[in-house]
């Protein structure tokens, strides 16, 4: 019956086959023109055109490529800094190869912009790709010999080879090529900027003179210092008139805002409570947690290097070939030395750990009990503390909270999370409501804090003179003593000029200080200690060298002080001192030249000037490619 059946409807059943092969040739032939057409519309997007260097069009994909390779260096440098810093016998072979490499590394592409896996800023991107190619037409392409000597120097450092292995599958999918070009890339920009070093750290004879007298070169002085908190009895009653001016001009500016000085607009303000809780509290019940155990497993996991005494390389053992490798033999700290130091060190962060996890429970609770609940309920006295900050108050009072003023959450303060609270009046979007509590913050004792504002201010004008009148008194008053203190000075310097400034002040009963000897980069001995390392009264008293007579009046309206400053003594720069010491001088010099000059020559703006960097894309479109437009790495 079923071959009957199959009899009568062989047409159907031939067709049937026939369109299946069909189909299975269909699907073979679009596997290969999807590949194709999918390599061809990616290759549009990678050929596109965005920008030029020295009139030369750069496309997408060169840039990619670029970016792609410097980051691949960038991870590699970072895993065999890893690698080779415990590995290394010397410290100074470290410091060497690795210190000085990584601070003078190449280009200086900032890591976090090559070590991320995003798109690269064009702008950026494209003046390195610059440089490089800079590099290439000065000769300075490294070969592939070269890289492979290099990374046999850092293997005859200490570099492991599976440190090499790791780079290699980590930042190249396995392959070694590709890793070795990055590394061609970045050794090429290394040399040429190097190169680039050298070149510009020519020290000139009377540059290293004027640094060596900066230091070597000494003078003594005489100060008389009228300071303008010392004429208050000297200012009478202030109008009314005076105020309400003083008041007028400055009420819009936030606190020293104003060109003056001046500013009585009220600044962002809110008040706060929180809850405190102290680790020390925790520390027996941190203690029964701790266990011989984990002391154990803590010396284990980092006594390479933390306990290291030394690493040697062990002797070759009898009959082994010459130049057979050892493995170095390292010597710890014994384990007995350090158990009470890691037991207590545990002990600590267990009690911290405690500390937080009954305030982020706390924390917890009261989210769910609402907003308005009493913070009080949750203080027992013992563990965990409530405090009221009373009044309202501004960042930087926040800031000088004894306590949670030093807290942080990551590398956010309290003042600031706090006060973000007045980002609801700008574009941005506030990180905290009025009676939220906030996340655990750590104070720098270890401690941990959560708070909520209760009460938020913006900033404003205030609504009259008195409200802040105080303030504009006080600075009406100040701007009067400091005008007396500069029209009694002027007076001093006058008497000086007649009598000399010792005979001068002793006859208007002003204190006299004698300094120590000092240099162009200070401070002062002896001087008031607000006035030591001030920069102006410094180079003041030097420009009296070669005046005559050597005497200068000083006027510090920051500091709200006059100082007549008179030479005592001098002693020049030492000539012997200087031959024996030039040549490092030149190089100090040299260095410090070559920094500045360098900085300039890798300026972005700088490479792109020079060059002739052009970025086509508009600006925003330079960080935002969609991967459809890029075609991919």
């Amino acid at each position: 019956m079923t071959l009957a059946f199959f009899r009568r409807h062989r047409t159907m059943f031939m067709v049937l086959m026939v369109l299946s092969l069909f189909g299975i040739l269909v699907v073979g032939w679009w596997g290969n023109v999807e590949q194709k057409l999918g390599a061809w519309f990616g290759s549009r997007g990678a050929r596109r055109v965005v920008g030029s260097i020295g009139g030369e069009s750069v496309r997408i994909a060169q840039v990619l490529e670029f970016h792609n390779d410097l980051r691949r260096a960038v991870l590699a440098d970072i895993t065999w800094r890893v690698g080779l810093n415990p590995q290394a016998k010397d410290p100074l072979l470290r410091q060497g190869l690795f210190g000085l490499y990584l601070q003078v590394m190449a280009f200086r592409y900032p890591w976090f912009t090559v070590a991320a896996e995003e798109r690269p800023d064009l702008t950026r991107a494209m003046a390195w790709l610059a440089l490089y190619q800079e590099a290439q037409r000065y000769g300075f392409e490294a070969t592939e010999a070269e890289v492979n000597a290099y990374l046999e120097d850092l293997q005859k450092a200490g570099l492991r080879p599976e440190d090499i292995a790791a780079a290699i599958g980590r930042v190249a999918d396995g392959q070694p090529q590709v890793l070795l070009e990055a590394l061609r890339k970045e050794l090429t920009l290394r040399s040429y900027v190097q190169w680039l070093a050298e070149i510009l750290s020519g020290a000139v004879d009377p540059e290293v003179r004027r640094v060596f007298a900066e230091i070597d070169e000494r003078i003594k002085v005489r100060l008389a210092v009228l300071r303008a908190s010392d004429f208050l009895k000297k200012v009478g009653e202030v109008p009314e008139a005076a105020l309400q001016q003083q008041f007028t001009r400055h009420k819009d500016f936030l606190p020293g805002g104003s060109p003056e000085g001046f500013g009585y607009r009220i600044p962002d303000r809110v008040a706060v409570e929180y809850l405190a809780v102290d680790p020390k509290a925790f520390q027996e019940q941190a203690a029964a947690k701790v266990t011989d155990e984990n002391v154990r497993q803590y010396y284990e996991n980092v006594k390479d290097p933390e306990y290291l005494v030394k690493s040697e390389k062990a002797e070759p053992p009898a009959g082994a070939e010459k130049g057979e490798a050892q493995a170095a033999e390292k010597v710890f700290r014994p384990f007995e030395e350090v158990r009470d130091s890691i037991r207590t060190l545990l002990v600590r962060r267990q009690a911290e750990a405690l500390a937080r996890e009954c305030l982020q429970s706390n924390v917890a609770e009261i989210r769910s009990a609402g907003k308005g609940i009493d913070l009080g309920i949750w203080a027992d006295g013992r563990r965990v503390r409530h405090e009221v900050v009373r009044g309202l108050r501004t960042r930087n009072q926040l800031a000088a909270l004894e306590g949670i003023g030093k807290a942080a959450r990551g590398d956010e303060t309290f003042a600031a999370h706090a006060m973000a609270l007045m980002e609801l009046l700008g574009p941005a979007k506030a990180k905290l409501s009025v009676m939220e509590m906030s996340e655990p913050f750590r104070g720098p004792e270890g401690e941990w804090y959560a708070f909520r504002v209760t009460e938020a201010s913006p900033s404003h004008q205030p609504a009259s003179l008195d409200e802040v009148r105080d303030e504009v008194l006080a600075d009406v008053r100040r701007m009067e003593t400091f005008e007396i203190a500069r029209r009694e000075g002027k007076e001093l310097f006058e008497a000086a000029a007649a009598k000399g400034l010792l005979a001068a002040a002793r006859a208007a009963g002003a204190t006299l200080v004698v300094s120590g000897e000092f240099s162009r980069r200070g401070p002062i001995p002896e001087a008031p200690a607000d006035l030591r390392e001030n920069h102006l009264l410094i180079s003041e008293c030097f420009r009296m060298i070669g005046e005559n007579p050597p005497r200068t009046l000083v006027v510090l309206g920051q500091d709200q002080a006059v100082v007549i400053a008179e030479l005592m003594d001098r002693r020049p720069p030492r000539e012997a001192a200087f031959k024996a010491d030039r040549p490092e001088w030149i190089v100090r010099v040299g260095q410090q030249l070559a920094q500045a000059a360098l900085q300039q020559a890798l300026d972005i703006g700088s490479i792109q000037r020079r060059m002739t960097v052009l970025v086509e894309l508009p600006e925003s479109e330079k960080k935002t490619e969609s991967e459809d437009d890029v075609g991919g790495e």
